[in-house]
């Protein structure tokens, strides 16, 4: 239909459109001009000038006028009832009536030859299924019935209310065509019987009406050179009568005494495909041409044949336009128009248009006619059928498949009487199971039914007895789904009293019926076609190979999936490789071989040429085609996708094969079956409260959690287990035993989840155990630490490990070298992009596996699934597997070397592949391939725990000799000795940010990441127990962080791992999880950071730190460590309505009148303040104590030695006194420091030397 297309014009298929073209160029709109078409009454004129010749001058007719009117009014009533119908019949012209004279012309001139044969089928016939004319009719009349037959009555679906129209006309003298309008079916029909009787036809054809009408049409069309256009559903003989057209007509020896009358033909085929192009249709008819020239035209005709041609149609390329000019003028017409525009466009000057003289001289050429044929399963548009016959077959109905079921049980006549009253329920519950199926692409046809009846035609032979419900049951099963019970049903209510006389169900399984039809032997092997395996997760193939095809080693081809073998070399090279086996008589299994199967139709078709006891059949692609011979033990197994099937083969090749599912759950016992849904419920359990709610598509949902999770991943977990297990001990329980491979299932499901999945949820106890194994037991955080865990238990098979990550595929040089530290091996790392055609990429894994001794390296393999797809995934697999074993066979030692394929999976992305779990290869998530460990953050440690925690417990461990206020359960936490994260690379990723929020009018940007970086420096050279700037820097940043998280709760604060893992946007930013965490500490302690970094660098003071003295600077960091000198408080830069900071942090000056300096003394702006603290405090002490002692000592002889006394018991006066201890020289250069920044905070400078004024 024409609806069965992609290719639309806006939601118009193209197939409901009359002509196919390019765009009109904008400058040629004005040459447009409708020309209309022809009235009736006016196209009635040119057909009765048409009939008049034909009638006059063709078969010189005595009597002509009253045969004008009659024949004149059928051809102008047949127009106009075409026009009537709503699909392709409706476009006719005055092609059509001059093709139906030219019918009608040959058939009155083989009325001497025909005759005799008619009047011997009629007598043969008379007693049919259907009704003979025993009247006499004319000539005349039965050459006109037969050109309406081929012309009109074959292209229509429903033919009954034509034959009606015409008859009202026909019956009328001088035909006078008696017998109603079954006439016109019954002489159409017994025509078609004649033909199809001169034809020696093989074992097992059943005459089918389809059948009859296709060979039919051929001849005529062949003979006449009349393009055909043959279009129906899959099995409806289309192939099949031109096979037996090209058997019967190609030779002069050995034909009929009808046959050896008609011309001899020669068939040159093409197999049309989505990348078909019109080059290669020329050259067909060109190569035909020079055939027909070589011979007698009268004697002799070349047949061009397009085979599946609608499926050209859809070709970007267009190629069918070529057959416009093809089927008007011929290939001579052709190539005039090409070799004009050629020069034309080899002119400097000339426009680029055909011009009159070469239209001209297109028209002058002496045309060579020949044949052709399209055969197609839908209607092409009908600019190309209306410059042929239509051949439009219909869905066929119960008596003709009961017909047909006849024929193919003619063989045996016995066994054909044993079969023959269950034909019409077979042919009845078959209809039934056509019309239920609810996908709209038939994807079980007539040919299935036919070798339902081929099946069943072979069991009643080998048993002898009559039609049995198992037998049935187990054909149906095998040609149709046998997982459906609504087939069964079909049949068995045609079957009712089979079905009550057997009881019992057949247990055959897919896996039964494949096996049955590879070992046929050669005297059963007449009702098996060869195989399409719909399969998922390419595990069909593994299954054949270890469970099937066990005594031989069949062929494996598998198409390559990379972007420079997709030529037509290379599909060549394919075919000829099946070629081989053909002949050999090997089995060959195929896959991803969507290029080739096109030129395989022929093969499939299963109708072979018979020379000397030996089997040909045609096979190539497009014109290039070759006899190859077949092997009587030749099999053939194609393998694809079940999803891949039902959306893009076509059903010109679903319909050739022999169909079964064959995936995992194909071989798994009913227990196993039972913890694999078992274990799909464990895995929904997890996703659903993960996510907080159920997903229509859960499979597709899953597959986000647990990353490259289908539909049968838990089928093929559950049987990988199964293997490691092994069989049930005697000592254990059967319920034990499944409880230790669920376990097991479970615990390798966990492996390819995503970290995020289980720091989202805080549930019961089974999954806190859970969790406890996938951090802590399981390795998702580090590849080195997975493959070093695996190297234990793999060291001498070699690994074969896919590893899907969010993470980054371009590994620094410095991190490769620290991979094969800690993995201490040689490791090779490439990838796909460097790769396009499948010789190299297997060379390369050829070198691996020879170059590696001793199981020494590893092979990377990166893979980006935003590029590669599912089948590139599975095809590397394949050859990485093939070149292991082959590897192996050569070695003597079994140590092999380690191939890893990691595979980029971007989070949430629907249109990403993931890893391919099967049996032979070990699958996890990484979250971050090539790690860098100074920003790990361990999701282990920090679940559950506030962000300045963590902070404050790495703090503890890092430096756990220094004295720090901490929590009890820090303390107790401590025992692990090893970091959650890296404190210093926390400050310095967050100090270049911390420092651009800062507002400074004096640009010092860089000066403080300088100094800040060279304090750090100093800070790891400290000696150990002492107190350095990273320290310090640290608990103030600590210090804060608890204030923060004190006011916005301590549970809010501690969920700051589980939030980050629900931030859908955060996590796809970041790439891994651990990147998101370490960006979250980094989004939290840099603000915190900044506010610190502008407190500590008012008036340059950070300098101070970094160039006085080392007394200088011990005295600034022992200041810094001192809260109460240095206070900053948390309220002081967050906003109490909204709970945020501030975005922009300034710094503040305290020289008088706002003017900036340099300080030389540590935080002499914050001692100042403390001092006048302290003045005014010994200011109000001296007032009372001289109120007091009633005026006996001046306030100022008190006052200074009270603020001495307060100074000396002060942080400040403590920290002073120490360093004027340990250094009284430096203390006079200390205090001329101060008074240098204490007069710049109480006087503004005037003078451009501002320095030499202050020291003034």
């Amino acid at each position: 239909q024409g609806k069965e297309t992609n290719q639309t014009i806006g939601e118009t298929p193209l197939r409901h459109l009359v002509y196919r073209v390019q765009p009109l160029p904008e400058s040629m709109r004005r040459f447009v001009w409708d020309f209309g078409q022809l009235k009736p009454e006016t196209e009635k004129l040119y057909i009765e000038q048409l009939v008049k010749h034909f009638l006059e001058c063709t078969i010189s007719i005595s009597n002509v006028e009253p045969h004008l009117r009659q024949v004149t009014d059928v051809l102008a009533a047949s127009q106009a009832f075409m026009r009537q119908k709503q699909d392709e019949c409706s476009f006719v012209s005055i092609r059509d009536v001059k093709r139906t004279l030219s019918v009608a012309k040959w058939f009155y001139e083989m009325h001497e030859i025909l005759k005799p044969l008619l009047d011997d089928a009629r007598i043969r016939l008379s007693g049919s299924l259907w009704k003979l004319t025993r009247k006499r009719v004319s000539l005349l009349a039965t050459s006109i019935v037969l050109a309406l037959g081929v012309c009109y009555h074959a292209r229509l679906q429903d033919r009954h209310s034509y034959r009606n129209c015409v008859y009202k006309i026909l019956r009328l003298a001088p035909l006078a065509l008696a017998g109603g309008p079954e006439v016109i079916e019954n002489e159409i029909r017994l025509c078609q019987e004649v033909f199809l009787d001169q034809m020696k036809l093989p074992p097992g054809i059943g005459r089918s009406r389809a059948l009859c009408e296709n060979v039919f049409m051929m001849v005529v069309c062949i003979n006449l050179q009349i393009p055909l256009f043959l279009v129906g559903k899959p099995g409806s003989s289309k192939n099949l009568a031109k096979d037996i057209i090209k058997a019967t007509m190609r030779d002069a020896e050995n034909k009929s005494t009808l046959f050896r009358q008609l011309k001899q033909v020669q068939v040159l085929s093409y197999q049309c495909s989505k990348k078909s192009t019109a080059p290669s249709i020329i050259k067909l008819f060109q190569s035909a041409e020079r055939i027909q020239e070589t011979h007698d035209s009268n004697a002799f005709t070349a047949c061009v044949v397009l085979d599946e041609v609608g499926l050209a149609e859809d070709s970007p390329h267009m190629p069918l336009k070529a057959l416009h000019p093809l089927l008007d003028e011929g290939t001579r017409a052709v190539c005039c128009l090409e070799d004009s525009k050629s020069t034309v466009s080899s002119s400097p000057n000339a426009s680029p248009m055909v011009t009159a003289d070469a239209i001209d001289s297109v028209r002058s050429q002496v045309v060579t006619k020949i044949s052709f044929m399209g055969i197609s399963n839908w209607a092409l548009d009908p600019a190309k059928m209306n410059r042929g016959v239509l051949v439009n077959r219909e869905i066929p109905d119960e008596d003709d498949l009961t017909e047909c079921s006849l024929g193919i049980c003619s063989g045996d006549k016995d066994i054909q009487e044993l079969l023959k009253p269950s034909l019409r329920g077979l042919a009845k519950a078959y209809l039934r199971v056509y019309h239920s199926q609810d996908s709209g692409r038939e994807f079980y046809g007539l040919r299935d039914f036919y070798s339902l009846v081929k099946l069943l035609y072979c069991g009643c032979r080998r048993s002898g007895e009559a039609l049995s419900w198992p037998q049935l049951e187990y054909a149906v099963k095998r040609n149709f789904d046998e997982q459906n019970d609504c087939y069964i049903k079909a049949f068995r209510d045609s079957f009712p009293h089979l079905a009550r006389a057997q009881h019992f169900q057949s247990l055959a399984s897919s896996k039964d019926f494949i096996q049955d039809n590879l070992s046929s032997r050669e005297d059963e092997a007449w009702g098996n076609r060869y195989l399409l395996l719909l399969t998922e997760n390419n595990a069909a193939l593994q299954i054949l190979r270890q469970g099937i095809l066990t005594s031989e080693e069949p062929e494996i081809i598998y198409g390559s999936c990379f972007r420079n073998d997709q030529g037509y070399t290379d599909a060549c090279q394919q075919l000829r490789r099946i070629k081989v086996c053909m002949a050999t008589g090997r089995t060959v299994i195929l896959l991803n071989l969507d290029k080739v199967y096109e030129g395989l139709y022929d093969v499939l078709n299963q109708y072979y040429m018979h020379h000397d006891g030996r089997r040909f059949v045609d096979m190539g692609l497009g014109s290039d085609r070759v006899t190859c011979q077949v092997h009587r033990n030749f099999r053939a197994v194609i393998i694809a996708e079940q999803e891949h099937v039902h959306q893009t083969f076509p059903i010109a090749l679903i319909s050739r094969l022999e169909k079964h599912y064959l995936g995992i759950t194909s071989v798994l016992s009913a227990s196993q079956m039972a913890l694999s849904r078992q274990l799909s419920a464990w895995a929904k359990g997890i996703e659903g409260p993960v996510t907080g709610r159920r997903q229509k598509d859960s499979d597709s949902h899953l597959a986000k959690v647990f990353i490259g999770y289908r539909k049968d991943t838990p089928a093929t977990i559950i049987m990988t287990v199964v293997k490691e297990v092994g069989k049930k001990d005697e000592k254990l329980s059967q319920q034990e035993y499944d409880r230790l491979v669920f376990t097991r299932a479970y615990s390798s499901l966990l492996q390819i989840a995503t970290p995020e999945t289980f720091v989202c949820r805080r549930a019961s106890e089974h999954f806190e155990r859970i969790q406890k194994e996938y951090f802590n037991e399981q390795e998702h955080f580090s590849l080195a630490k997975y493959l070093s865990n695996l190297q234990q238990d793999h060291s001498a098979s070699g690994l074969l490990v896919q590893v899907a990550t969010s993470s980054r595929l371009i590994p620094s040089e410095t991190k490769l070298q620290v991979l094969e530290k800690q993995l201490k091996r040689q490791v090779t790392v490439t990838s796909l992009d460097d790769y396009d055609t499948e010789r190299k990429f297997s060379i390369e894994c050829r070198k691996f596996y020879r170059r590696i001794e001793s199981n020494s390296g590893y092979l990377l393999i990166h893979c980006d699934s935003l590029r590669y797809s599912t089948e590139m995934i599975s095809f590397i697999v394949y050859i990485i597997e093939e070149e292991k074993r082959a590897a192996a066979k050569q070695t003597i030692s079994r140590s092999m070397g380690n191939v890893v394929i990691v595979i980029y999976v971007p989070r949430d992305n629907d249109s990403s592949v993931s890893p391919l779990i099967g049996p032979t290869w070990r699958y996890v998530y990484i979250d971050d391939v090539y790690r860098d460990a100074k920003r790990a953050v361990s999701v282990s440690k920090v679940m559950g725990k506030s962000i300045a925690s963590v902070m404050a417990e790495a703090r503890m461990l890092l430096w756990p000799d220094l004295t720090v206020p901490t929590e009890r359960s820090i303390t107790e936490s401590m025992a692990s000795r090893k970091a959650s994260l890296d404190i210093e690379t926390v400050l310095l990723e967050s100090m270049h940010t911390a420092v651009s929020r800062i507002d400074d009018p004096r640009q010092q940007s860089t000066r403080r990441i300088n100094t800040i970086l060279l304090l750090i420096d100093r800070s790891r050279n400290r000696e150990s127990g002492s107190q350095s700037f990273v320290t310090v820097l640290v608990d103030r940043v600590v210090t804060l962080l608890k204030a923060e998280e004190n006011r916005v709760g301590s549970e809010e604060a501690a969920s700051w791992v589980q939030s980050t893992g629900e931030d859908l946007p955060r996590l796809q930013e970041a790439g891994t999880f651990s990147e998101a965490l370490w960006r979250k500490v980094i989004g939290v302690v840099t603000p915190i950071l900044s506010e610190i970094i502008a407190y500590i660098d008012v008036d340059n003071n950070l300098e101070v730190a970094v160039t006085a003295s080392v007394r200088v600077q011990c005295l600034w960091l022992d200041f810094f460590s001192t809260s109460s000198i240095t206070s900053l408080k948390h309220e002081d830069f967050s906003s109490l309505e909204n709970r945020t900071l501030r975005q922009r942090v300034p710094v503040a000056s305290y020289g008088f009148g706002g003017h900036h300096f340099n300080a030389l003394f540590p935080f002499s702006c914050r001692v100042k303040s403390r001092v006048d603290d302290m003045l005014t405090e010994a200011a109000s002490q001296a007032r009372q104590l001289v109120k007091k002692n009633s005026g006996q000592l001046t306030i100022s002889s008190v006052k200074t030695e009270i603020l001495r006394r307060i100074f000396d018991r002060s942080d400040i006066g403590d920290h002073f006194l120490k360093f004027e201890t340990k250094s009284p020289d430096d203390s006079r250069c200390l205090i001329k420091c101060y008074l240098n920044d204490f007069v710049h905070m109480v006087y503004n400078p005037v003078s451009e030397d501002a320095n030499s004024e202050i020291r003034m």
